[in-house]
Protein backbone atom coordinates (compact mmCIF):
# COMPACT_ATOMS: atom_id res chain seq x y z
CA UNK A 1 0.00 0.00 0.00
CA UNK A 2 1.37 2.74 -1.08
CA UNK A 3 1.77 5.91 1.64
CA UNK A 4 -0.95 9.08 1.51
CA UNK A 5 0.16 12.12 1.21
CA UNK A 6 0.84 15.16 3.62
CA UNK A 7 -2.26 17.20 4.53
CA UNK A 8 -4.88 14.14 3.31
CA UNK A 9 -7.95 14.64 5.44
CA UNK A 10 -8.51 11.76 8.05
CA UNK A 11 -11.30 11.28 9.87
CA UNK A 12 -12.95 14.83 8.94
CA UNK A 13 -9.53 16.73 9.52
CA UNK A 14 -6.47 17.21 7.35
CA UNK A 15 -3.45 15.67 8.96
CA UNK A 16 -0.21 17.96 9.44
CA UNK A 17 2.65 18.14 7.29
CA UNK A 18 5.21 15.40 7.92
CA UNK A 19 1.98 13.04 9.22
CA UNK A 20 0.33 10.05 6.52
CA UNK A 21 -2.50 7.64 6.81
CA UNK A 22 -1.53 4.12 6.75
CA UNK A 23 -3.51 0.76 7.91
CA UNK A 24 -2.77 -0.31 11.10
CA UNK A 25 -1.73 -4.16 9.64
CA UNK A 26 0.95 -1.68 7.88
CA UNK A 27 2.73 -1.11 11.28
CA UNK A 28 1.73 -3.75 13.72
CA UNK A 29 0.79 -7.97 13.86
CA UNK A 30 -1.93 -9.20 14.95
CA UNK A 31 -1.22 -12.51 17.04
CA UNK A 32 -4.46 -14.56 17.78
CA UNK A 33 -5.27 -16.03 21.30
CA UNK A 34 -4.71 -18.99 22.83
CA UNK A 35 -6.72 -21.77 22.05
CA UNK A 36 -7.29 -24.69 24.96
CA UNK A 37 -9.30 -27.50 26.20
CA UNK A 38 -11.80 -26.42 29.18
CA UNK A 39 -10.09 -29.75 30.69
CA UNK A 40 -6.91 -29.39 30.58
CA UNK A 41 -6.90 -25.23 32.18
CA UNK A 42 -6.82 -24.66 35.37
CA UNK A 43 -8.56 -22.01 37.70
CA UNK A 44 -5.55 -21.45 40.20
CA UNK A 45 -1.93 -21.28 39.63
CA UNK A 46 -0.42 -24.38 38.88
CA UNK A 47 3.54 -25.27 38.65
CA UNK A 48 4.63 -24.75 34.93
CA UNK A 49 1.28 -23.76 33.82
CA UNK A 50 1.04 -20.21 31.92
CA UNK A 51 -1.51 -17.69 32.90
CA UNK A 52 -3.85 -16.15 30.61
CA UNK A 53 -5.43 -12.86 30.13
CA UNK A 54 -9.18 -12.74 29.35
CA UNK A 55 -11.71 -9.98 28.25
CA UNK A 56 -12.87 -9.46 31.47
CA UNK A 57 -8.90 -8.37 32.20
CA UNK A 58 -9.02 -5.15 29.89
CA UNK A 59 -9.96 -2.11 31.82
CA UNK A 60 -8.86 1.53 31.65
CA UNK A 61 -5.32 -0.83 31.54
CA UNK A 62 -4.96 -4.67 32.21
CA UNK A 63 -5.54 -6.28 35.11
CA UNK A 64 -4.11 -9.64 36.67
CA UNK A 65 -6.97 -11.04 38.83
CA UNK A 66 -9.10 -14.46 37.68
CA UNK A 67 -7.07 -15.69 34.96
CA UNK A 68 -6.87 -19.04 33.17
CA UNK A 69 -3.99 -21.35 33.92
CA UNK A 70 -2.99 -23.36 30.56
CA UNK A 71 -0.24 -25.92 30.13
CA UNK A 72 2.68 -24.85 28.07
CA UNK A 73 2.20 -26.88 25.11
CA UNK A 74 -0.98 -24.89 24.35
CA UNK A 75 0.89 -21.04 23.67
CA UNK A 76 3.86 -20.68 21.09
CA UNK A 77 6.82 -18.68 21.64
CA UNK A 78 4.81 -15.71 19.79
CA UNK A 79 1.65 -15.74 21.61
CA UNK A 80 4.05 -14.90 25.22
CA UNK A 81 3.22 -11.47 26.12
CA UNK A 82 6.16 -8.83 25.02
CA UNK A 83 6.49 -5.18 26.21
CA UNK A 84 4.25 -3.24 23.99
CA UNK A 85 2.17 -5.51 23.07
CA UNK A 86 -1.52 -4.41 23.26
CA UNK A 87 -3.96 -6.79 24.42
CA UNK A 88 -7.59 -6.47 22.25
CA UNK A 89 -11.06 -7.95 23.02
CA UNK A 90 -11.89 -9.47 19.91
CA UNK A 91 -14.99 -11.34 21.03
CA UNK A 92 -18.07 -10.21 23.40
CA UNK A 93 -21.81 -10.49 23.91
CA UNK A 94 -21.87 -6.44 25.00
CA UNK A 95 -20.37 -4.07 22.79
CA UNK A 96 -19.08 -1.90 25.66
CA UNK A 97 -16.24 -4.84 25.30
CA UNK A 98 -15.39 -6.18 22.25
CA UNK A 99 -12.52 -3.60 20.87
CA UNK A 100 -11.58 -2.51 24.31
CA UNK A 101 -7.60 -2.09 24.46
CA UNK A 102 -4.86 -1.85 26.69
CA UNK A 103 -0.98 -1.54 26.99
CA UNK A 104 1.50 -4.24 28.43
CA UNK A 105 4.19 -2.96 30.55
CA UNK A 106 5.81 -6.16 30.31
CA UNK A 107 5.83 -6.58 34.13
CA UNK A 108 4.76 -10.07 34.04
CA UNK A 109 5.18 -12.72 32.02
CA UNK A 110 2.00 -14.70 30.44
CA UNK A 111 -0.32 -14.55 27.29
CA UNK A 112 -4.16 -14.07 26.34
CA UNK A 113 -7.17 -16.08 25.59
CA UNK A 114 -8.41 -17.16 22.14
CA UNK A 115 -11.24 -14.05 22.99
CA UNK A 116 -8.65 -10.89 22.37
CA UNK A 117 -6.00 -10.76 20.18
CA UNK A 118 -2.22 -9.58 20.94
CA UNK A 119 -1.26 -6.36 18.23
CA UNK A 120 2.84 -5.97 18.61
CA UNK A 121 3.90 -2.72 16.49
CA UNK A 122 6.64 -2.99 14.52
CA UNK A 123 9.94 -1.75 16.98
CA UNK A 124 10.27 1.56 15.03
CA UNK A 125 6.56 2.46 16.45
CA UNK A 126 5.76 3.96 20.04
CA UNK A 127 3.84 1.21 21.50
CA UNK A 128 2.02 3.93 23.42
CA UNK A 129 0.93 6.01 20.10
CA UNK A 130 -1.12 2.93 18.99
CA UNK A 131 -2.36 1.91 22.15
CA UNK A 132 -3.76 5.57 22.65
CA UNK A 133 -5.33 5.75 19.38
CA UNK A 134 -6.91 2.76 20.39
CA UNK A 135 -9.11 4.28 23.26
CA UNK A 136 -10.78 7.36 20.56
CA UNK A 137 -14.60 7.72 19.79
CA UNK A 138 -13.25 6.98 16.24
CA UNK A 139 -11.82 3.48 16.45
CA UNK A 140 -15.02 2.48 19.08
CA UNK A 141 -17.47 4.11 16.69
CA UNK A 142 -16.28 1.66 14.17
CA UNK A 143 -15.81 -1.21 15.73
CA UNK A 144 -19.36 -0.84 16.93
CA UNK A 145 -19.88 -1.09 13.45
CA UNK A 146 -17.48 -3.61 12.28
CA UNK A 147 -18.16 -6.26 15.30
CA UNK A 148 -21.79 -5.88 15.83
CA UNK A 149 -23.72 -9.57 15.73
CA UNK A 150 -26.47 -11.42 17.13
CA UNK A 151 -25.78 -12.35 20.15
CA UNK A 152 -21.72 -11.58 19.87
CA UNK A 153 -19.85 -9.30 18.80
CA UNK A 154 -16.75 -10.25 17.29
CA UNK A 155 -14.13 -8.28 15.93
CA UNK A 156 -11.90 -10.10 13.11
CA UNK A 157 -8.60 -9.67 12.20
CA UNK A 158 -9.11 -7.80 8.93
CA UNK A 159 -11.28 -5.33 10.80
CA UNK A 160 -8.13 -4.67 12.44
CA UNK A 161 -5.44 -5.01 9.79
CA UNK A 162 -7.56 -2.70 7.62
CA UNK A 163 -8.18 0.34 10.24
CA UNK A 164 -7.34 3.55 8.81
CA UNK A 165 -4.31 5.47 11.02
CA UNK A 166 -3.26 8.90 11.07
CA UNK A 167 1.11 7.78 11.43
CA UNK A 168 2.71 10.48 12.70
CA UNK A 169 6.84 10.99 12.55
CA UNK A 170 8.10 9.00 15.51
CA UNK A 171 9.40 11.72 17.92
CA UNK A 172 6.25 13.32 18.01
CA UNK A 173 4.79 10.09 18.75
CA UNK A 174 6.67 10.10 21.70
CA UNK A 175 5.84 13.99 22.39
CA UNK A 176 2.04 12.58 21.99
CA UNK A 177 2.19 10.01 24.49
CA UNK A 178 3.32 12.05 27.20
CA UNK A 179 1.57 14.75 26.72
CA UNK A 180 -1.78 12.60 26.97
CA UNK A 181 -0.59 10.60 29.78
CA UNK A 182 0.03 14.27 31.71
CA UNK A 183 -3.65 15.27 30.83
CA UNK A 184 -4.84 12.06 31.68
CA UNK A 185 -3.10 11.98 34.76
CA UNK A 186 -4.37 14.97 35.70
CA UNK A 187 -7.85 13.56 34.97
CA UNK A 188 -7.51 10.37 36.92
CA UNK A 189 -6.39 12.68 39.97
CA UNK A 190 -9.61 14.82 39.51
CA UNK A 191 -11.79 11.03 38.84
CA UNK A 192 -10.59 9.56 41.91
CA UNK A 193 -11.48 12.34 43.99
CA UNK A 194 -15.03 12.20 42.27
CA UNK A 195 -14.93 8.50 43.85
CA UNK A 196 -14.11 9.92 47.05
CA UNK A 197 -17.05 12.54 47.17
CA UNK A 198 -19.70 9.43 45.51
CA UNK A 199 -18.44 7.18 48.27
CA UNK A 200 -18.77 9.32 50.86
CA UNK A 201 -22.33 10.42 49.35
CA UNK A 202 -23.29 6.44 49.78
CA UNK A 203 -22.08 6.74 53.49
CA UNK A 204 -23.78 10.08 54.24
CA UNK A 205 -26.92 8.50 52.60
CA UNK A 206 -26.35 5.36 55.15
CA UNK A 207 -26.18 7.69 58.11
CA UNK A 208 -29.56 9.29 57.57
CA UNK A 209 -31.15 6.02 57.43
CA UNK A 210 -30.05 4.83 60.07
CA UNK A 211 -30.47 7.80 62.15
CA UNK A 212 -34.37 7.40 60.89
CA UNK A 213 -34.79 4.14 62.01
CA UNK A 214 -33.35 4.86 65.32
CA UNK A 215 -35.36 7.96 65.95
CA UNK A 216 -32.41 10.42 65.81
CA UNK A 217 -33.61 12.61 62.98
CA UNK A 218 -36.91 13.10 65.09
CA UNK A 219 -35.41 13.86 68.55
CA UNK A 220 -36.73 17.61 68.51
CA UNK A 221 -40.06 16.86 67.30
CA UNK A 222 -40.95 14.47 69.73
CA UNK A 223 -39.93 17.00 72.34
CA UNK A 224 -41.70 19.31 71.25
CA UNK A 225 -44.98 16.86 70.42
CA UNK A 226 -45.39 14.53 74.22
CA UNK A 227 -48.95 13.87 73.71
CA UNK A 228 -48.52 11.80 70.65
CA UNK A 229 -49.96 8.16 71.15
CA UNK A 230 -47.22 5.81 71.54
CA UNK A 231 -46.28 3.04 68.88
CA UNK A 232 -47.12 0.36 71.63
CA UNK A 233 -51.01 1.48 72.13
CA UNK A 234 -51.60 2.18 68.38
CA UNK A 235 -50.27 -2.25 68.07
CA UNK A 236 -52.41 -3.29 70.86
CA UNK A 237 -55.56 -1.75 69.72
CA UNK A 238 -54.74 -2.93 66.37
CA UNK A 239 -54.20 -6.73 67.80
CA UNK A 240 -57.10 -6.41 69.69
CA UNK A 241 -59.07 -5.74 66.85
CA UNK A 242 -57.79 -8.42 64.04
CA UNK A 243 -58.31 -11.15 67.04
CA UNK A 244 -61.66 -9.82 67.34
CA UNK A 245 -62.70 -9.83 63.46
CA UNK A 246 -60.81 -13.23 63.38
CA UNK A 247 -63.42 -14.35 66.40
CA UNK A 248 -66.25 -13.30 64.55
CA UNK A 249 -65.64 -15.11 61.64
CA UNK A 250 -64.63 -18.39 62.81
CA UNK A 251 -67.62 -18.39 65.14
CA UNK A 252 -69.97 -17.08 62.28
CA UNK A 253 -68.25 -20.25 60.27
CA UNK A 254 -68.53 -22.87 62.77
CA UNK A 255 -72.63 -21.62 63.43
CA UNK A 256 -72.58 -22.24 59.36
CA UNK A 257 -71.39 -25.36 59.90
CA UNK A 258 -74.27 -26.53 62.50
CA UNK A 259 -71.62 -26.80 65.23
CA UNK A 260 -71.68 -23.89 67.63
CA UNK A 261 -68.69 -24.11 70.68
CA UNK A 262 -69.62 -25.28 73.82
CA UNK A 263 -66.55 -23.35 75.45
CA UNK A 264 -63.59 -20.89 74.18
CA UNK A 265 -61.28 -23.42 73.32
CA UNK A 266 -61.39 -22.90 69.49
CA UNK A 267 -60.38 -19.89 70.37
CA UNK A 268 -56.69 -20.82 70.90
CA UNK A 269 -56.28 -21.68 67.31
CA UNK A 270 -55.47 -17.66 66.54
CA UNK A 271 -51.63 -17.04 66.40
CA UNK A 272 -50.57 -13.87 67.93
CA UNK A 273 -47.98 -12.30 66.24
CA UNK A 274 -44.86 -12.54 68.05
CA UNK A 275 -41.75 -10.52 68.23
CA UNK A 276 -38.52 -12.68 66.67
CA UNK A 277 -35.73 -12.69 69.02
CA UNK A 278 -37.12 -9.70 71.32
CA UNK A 279 -34.70 -10.28 74.10
CA UNK A 280 -31.91 -9.29 71.54
CA UNK A 281 -33.65 -5.34 69.92
CA UNK A 282 -31.11 -2.29 70.67
CA UNK A 283 -33.79 0.23 72.90
CA UNK A 284 -36.12 2.64 71.07
CA UNK A 285 -36.89 5.81 71.81
CA UNK A 286 -40.17 6.90 73.92
CA UNK A 287 -43.28 6.32 71.96
CA UNK A 288 -41.47 3.81 69.45
CA UNK A 289 -42.08 0.41 69.76
CA UNK A 290 -40.92 -3.44 67.56
CA UNK A 291 -43.63 -4.54 65.74
CA UNK A 292 -43.53 -8.12 63.55
CA UNK A 293 -44.55 -7.76 60.15
CA UNK A 294 -48.05 -9.28 60.23
CA UNK A 295 -49.66 -6.50 62.03
CA UNK A 296 -48.02 -3.86 59.00
CA UNK A 297 -50.00 -5.08 56.55
CA UNK A 298 -53.44 -5.13 55.82
CA UNK A 299 -55.37 -7.71 57.57
CA UNK A 300 -55.85 -9.83 53.89
CA UNK A 301 -54.25 -13.18 52.49
CA UNK A 302 -52.88 -11.78 50.10
CA UNK A 303 -51.54 -8.42 51.71
CA UNK A 304 -47.88 -9.88 51.39
CA UNK A 305 -47.43 -11.51 48.48
CA UNK A 306 -44.04 -13.15 46.14
CA UNK A 307 -45.19 -13.22 42.42
CA UNK A 308 -46.62 -16.29 40.98
CA UNK A 309 -43.70 -19.09 39.60
CA UNK A 310 -43.56 -21.74 36.87
CA UNK A 311 -45.77 -21.81 34.13
CA UNK A 312 -48.58 -19.38 35.90
CA UNK A 313 -47.29 -16.66 33.68
CA UNK A 314 -45.52 -17.87 30.33
CA UNK A 315 -44.62 -15.36 27.84
CA UNK A 316 -46.86 -16.96 25.13
CA UNK A 317 -49.80 -16.08 27.51
CA UNK A 318 -49.10 -11.93 26.79
CA UNK A 319 -51.27 -10.44 24.76
CA UNK A 320 -50.95 -7.04 23.31
CA UNK A 321 -53.19 -4.58 25.38
CA UNK A 322 -54.93 -5.78 28.92
CA UNK A 323 -53.30 -5.84 32.38
CA UNK A 324 -49.94 -4.95 33.08
CA UNK A 325 -47.47 -7.49 34.55
CA UNK A 326 -45.23 -5.24 36.19
CA UNK A 327 -41.24 -6.33 35.93
CA UNK A 328 -38.07 -5.80 37.97
CA UNK A 329 -37.27 -3.02 36.27
CA UNK A 330 -40.20 -0.93 37.59
CA UNK A 331 -38.77 -1.65 41.21
CA UNK A 332 -35.33 -0.79 39.59
CA UNK A 333 -36.45 2.50 37.92
CA UNK A 334 -39.35 3.32 39.76
CA UNK A 335 -41.41 4.16 36.69
CA UNK A 336 -44.28 2.47 35.86
CA UNK A 337 -44.81 3.24 32.48
CA UNK A 338 -41.98 1.00 31.45
CA UNK A 339 -43.39 -3.02 30.20
CA UNK A 340 -44.63 -4.32 27.34
CA UNK A 341 -46.61 -7.65 28.94
CA UNK A 342 -50.06 -7.42 29.53
CA UNK A 343 -52.40 -10.49 30.27
CA UNK A 344 -56.16 -11.08 29.70
CA UNK A 345 -59.24 -10.10 32.33
CA UNK A 346 -59.36 -14.44 32.29
CA UNK A 347 -55.80 -14.66 33.06
CA UNK A 348 -56.20 -11.56 35.62
CA UNK A 349 -59.26 -12.85 37.27
CA UNK A 350 -56.91 -16.25 37.87
CA UNK A 351 -53.78 -14.64 39.45
CA UNK A 352 -55.84 -11.83 41.01
CA UNK A 353 -53.90 -12.54 44.36
CA UNK A 354 -50.87 -10.48 42.58
CA UNK A 355 -52.41 -7.84 42.17
CA UNK A 356 -51.27 -4.50 42.81
CA UNK A 357 -52.92 -1.52 43.71
CA UNK A 358 -51.45 2.52 44.58
CA UNK A 359 -49.88 2.45 47.47
CA UNK A 360 -48.02 -0.91 47.80
CA UNK A 361 -44.89 -1.33 47.74
CA UNK A 362 -42.73 -3.95 45.38
CA UNK A 363 -39.62 -4.88 46.38
CA UNK A 364 -37.24 -7.15 43.84
CA UNK A 365 -36.55 -10.31 44.91
CA UNK A 366 -33.86 -12.30 42.28
CA UNK A 367 -30.76 -10.62 40.65
CA UNK A 368 -30.43 -6.69 41.64
CA UNK A 369 -31.83 -7.69 45.08
CA UNK A 370 -33.74 -5.21 47.47
CA UNK A 371 -34.62 -2.28 45.07
CA UNK A 372 -38.07 -1.01 45.86
CA UNK A 373 -41.04 1.76 44.51
CA UNK A 374 -44.41 2.45 45.61
CA UNK A 375 -47.08 1.83 43.27
CA UNK A 376 -47.98 5.67 42.55
CA UNK A 377 -51.80 6.66 41.83
CA UNK A 378 -52.67 6.45 38.13
CA UNK A 379 -50.79 2.92 37.47
CA UNK A 380 -52.53 0.69 35.22
CA UNK A 381 -54.10 -2.64 37.04
CA UNK A 382 -52.04 -5.33 36.39
CA UNK A 383 -49.98 -8.32 38.70
CA UNK A 384 -46.36 -8.95 39.85
CA UNK A 385 -44.10 -11.32 37.97
CA UNK A 386 -42.07 -13.87 40.11
CA UNK A 387 -39.15 -11.40 40.48
CA UNK A 388 -41.29 -9.43 43.03
CA UNK A 389 -42.44 -9.24 46.21
CA UNK A 390 -45.41 -6.59 47.21
CA UNK A 391 -46.41 -5.47 50.36
CA UNK A 392 -49.89 -3.93 51.29
CA UNK A 393 -49.89 -2.21 54.26
CA UNK A 394 -52.37 -1.18 56.69
CA UNK A 395 -52.59 2.67 56.77
CA UNK A 396 -53.44 3.32 59.96
CA UNK A 397 -50.36 1.63 60.96
CA UNK A 398 -47.48 2.33 59.19
CA UNK A 399 -47.09 4.15 55.84
CA UNK A 400 -45.49 2.46 52.81
CA UNK A 401 -42.42 5.13 52.01
CA UNK A 402 -41.89 4.98 56.16
CA UNK A 403 -41.53 1.04 55.61
CA UNK A 404 -39.44 1.55 52.28
CA UNK A 405 -37.06 3.96 54.79
CA UNK A 406 -36.40 1.24 57.25
CA UNK A 407 -36.04 -1.76 55.10
CA UNK A 408 -33.29 0.24 52.86
CA UNK A 409 -31.57 0.95 56.34
CA UNK A 410 -31.72 -2.59 57.15
CA UNK A 411 -30.94 -4.09 53.52
CA UNK A 412 -27.55 -4.94 53.74
CA UNK A 413 -27.86 -7.26 56.85
CA UNK A 414 -30.98 -8.41 55.82
CA UNK A 415 -28.66 -9.84 52.48
CA UNK A 416 -25.61 -10.74 54.57
CA UNK A 417 -27.82 -13.35 56.28
CA UNK A 418 -30.34 -14.28 53.85
CA UNK A 419 -29.21 -14.07 50.41
CA UNK A 420 -29.41 -17.50 48.15
CA UNK A 421 -27.87 -18.16 45.09
CA UNK A 422 -24.13 -18.24 43.34
CA UNK A 423 -25.10 -17.00 40.32
CA UNK A 424 -27.52 -15.42 41.02
CA UNK A 425 -28.86 -13.27 44.31
CA UNK A 426 -32.31 -14.16 45.52
CA UNK A 427 -34.20 -14.09 48.50
CA UNK A 428 -37.19 -15.65 49.00
CA UNK A 429 -38.93 -12.62 50.54
CA UNK A 430 -41.97 -13.43 52.83
CA UNK A 431 -39.76 -15.20 55.08
CA UNK A 432 -37.17 -13.09 55.86
CA UNK A 433 -38.99 -10.30 56.65
CA UNK A 434 -41.17 -11.99 59.27
CA UNK A 435 -37.99 -13.00 61.03
CA UNK A 436 -37.18 -9.09 61.31
CA UNK A 437 -38.57 -6.81 64.17
CA UNK A 438 -39.43 -3.30 62.63
CA UNK A 439 -39.24 -0.57 64.68
CA UNK A 440 -42.30 1.55 64.79
CA UNK A 441 -42.93 5.14 65.73
CA UNK A 442 -46.15 6.84 65.65
CA UNK A 443 -48.14 7.87 62.76
CA UNK A 444 -47.40 11.47 62.78
CA UNK A 445 -43.83 10.73 63.37
CA UNK A 446 -43.08 8.35 60.31
CA UNK A 447 -44.67 11.72 58.31
CA UNK A 448 -41.86 14.02 60.21
CA UNK A 449 -39.12 11.19 59.33
CA UNK A 450 -40.31 10.91 56.02
CA UNK A 451 -40.20 14.43 55.45
CA UNK A 452 -36.37 14.93 56.97
CA UNK A 453 -35.27 12.05 55.17
CA UNK A 454 -36.57 13.06 51.46
CA UNK A 455 -34.92 16.77 52.97
CA UNK A 456 -31.73 15.35 53.23
CA UNK A 457 -31.88 12.83 49.90
CA UNK A 458 -32.81 15.86 47.98
CA UNK A 459 -29.28 17.68 48.68
CA UNK A 460 -27.58 14.34 48.72
CA UNK A 461 -29.22 14.00 44.98
CA UNK A 462 -27.86 17.98 44.26
CA UNK A 463 -24.53 16.78 45.10
CA UNK A 464 -25.01 13.14 42.91
CA UNK A 465 -26.22 14.91 40.14
CA UNK A 466 -23.44 17.74 40.25
CA UNK A 467 -20.91 14.47 40.22
CA UNK A 468 -22.52 12.96 36.78
CA UNK A 469 -22.61 16.27 35.28
CA UNK A 470 -18.44 16.37 36.27
CA UNK A 471 -17.94 12.58 35.38
CA UNK A 472 -19.95 13.32 31.87
CA UNK A 473 -17.12 16.39 31.30
CA UNK A 474 -14.07 14.33 32.22
CA UNK A 475 -15.17 11.69 29.40
CA UNK A 476 -15.50 14.42 27.00
CA UNK A 477 -12.50 15.85 27.98
CA UNK A 478 -10.81 12.61 27.56
CA UNK A 479 -11.80 12.43 24.18
CA UNK A 480 -11.22 15.82 23.38
CA UNK A 481 -7.47 15.62 24.83
CA UNK A 482 -7.62 12.21 22.14
CA UNK A 483 -9.16 14.05 19.65
CA UNK A 484 -6.33 16.72 19.61
CA UNK A 485 -3.34 14.55 19.45
CA UNK A 486 -4.44 12.68 16.61
CA UNK A 487 -4.89 15.68 14.43
CA UNK A 488 -1.84 16.42 15.39
CA UNK A 489 -2.88 19.48 17.44
CA UNK A 490 -1.99 18.95 20.80
CA UNK A 491 2.05 19.18 20.40
CA UNK A 492 4.00 21.14 17.99
CA UNK A 493 5.16 19.72 14.83
CA UNK A 494 9.03 19.91 14.75
CA UNK A 495 10.43 20.44 10.92
CA UNK A 496 13.61 18.42 11.66
CA UNK A 497 11.54 15.42 12.70
CA UNK A 498 11.76 12.56 9.94
CA UNK A 499 8.61 12.39 7.70
CA UNK A 500 6.38 9.78 8.64
CA UNK A 501 5.75 8.54 5.17
CA UNK A 502 9.86 7.61 5.51
CA UNK A 503 8.99 5.95 8.71
CA UNK A 504 6.14 3.81 7.00
CA UNK A 505 8.35 3.12 4.04
CA UNK A 506 11.05 1.43 6.73
CA UNK A 507 8.60 -0.39 8.76
CA UNK A 508 7.17 -1.83 5.15
CA UNK A 509 10.94 -2.87 4.18
CA UNK A 510 11.69 -4.42 7.92
CA UNK A 511 8.36 -6.67 6.94
CA UNK A 512 9.62 -8.85 3.79
CA UNK A 513 10.09 -12.03 4.25
CA UNK A 514 14.26 -11.68 4.20
CA UNK A 515 13.99 -9.66 7.26
CA UNK A 516 10.96 -10.97 9.02
CA UNK A 517 12.79 -14.19 9.16
CA UNK A 518 15.77 -12.66 10.83
CA UNK A 519 13.50 -10.75 13.23
CA UNK A 520 12.60 -14.51 13.76
CA UNK A 521 15.34 -15.79 14.39
CA UNK A 522 17.01 -13.32 16.81
CA UNK A 523 13.84 -13.58 19.17
CA UNK A 524 14.38 -17.49 19.30
CA UNK A 525 17.36 -16.54 20.44
CA UNK A 526 16.44 -14.80 23.22
CA UNK A 527 13.57 -16.99 24.11
CA UNK A 528 16.50 -19.57 24.62
CA UNK A 529 18.03 -18.04 27.13
CA UNK A 530 15.11 -16.70 29.01
CA UNK A 531 12.99 -20.24 29.21
CA UNK A 532 9.13 -19.83 29.05
CA UNK A 533 7.79 -19.89 32.59
CA UNK A 534 5.21 -17.66 34.46
CA UNK A 535 6.01 -15.11 36.96
CA UNK A 536 4.56 -13.70 40.26
CA UNK A 537 1.45 -11.83 38.97
CA UNK A 538 0.96 -8.33 40.11
CA UNK A 539 -1.81 -6.21 40.85
CA UNK A 540 -2.75 -5.01 37.70
CA UNK A 541 -0.70 -2.49 35.22
CA UNK A 542 -2.10 0.77 33.55
CA UNK A 543 -1.19 3.03 30.69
Amino acid sequence: MKPSQPEQKHGGSKLPAGWVECCLGDILRVIRGVTYKKENAAAQEKDGFVPILRATNINDGLTFADLVYVPPTCVSQDQMLQAGDVVIAASSGSKSVVGKAALFKGEWRGSFGAFCYGLRPAPEMDAGYIADFLRTAQYRNYVSTVAAGVNINNLRREHIERFTFPLAPRPEQSRIVSEIEKHFSRLDAGVAALKRVGANLRRYKASVLKAACEGRLTAAWRAAHPNVEPASELLKRILRDRRRRWEESELAKLRARGKPPKDDRWKERYEEPRLPRPDALPELPTGWAYSPLDPLVAATNNAIKRGPFGSAIKKELFVSVGFKVYEQKHAIYGDFTLGEYYIDQHKFDELRAFEVRPGDLIISCSGTVGRTAIVPLGAQPGIINQALLKLTFDADVILARYFEIVFAAMLDTLLRQNVRGSAMANITGVKELKQIAWPLPPLDEQREIIKEVDRLFSLGDEVANDLGRVRRRATHLRQSILRNAFEGKLVEQDPHDEPASVLLERIRALRTPDAMQQVHASHQAARHKDPLRPSRTPRSTRR
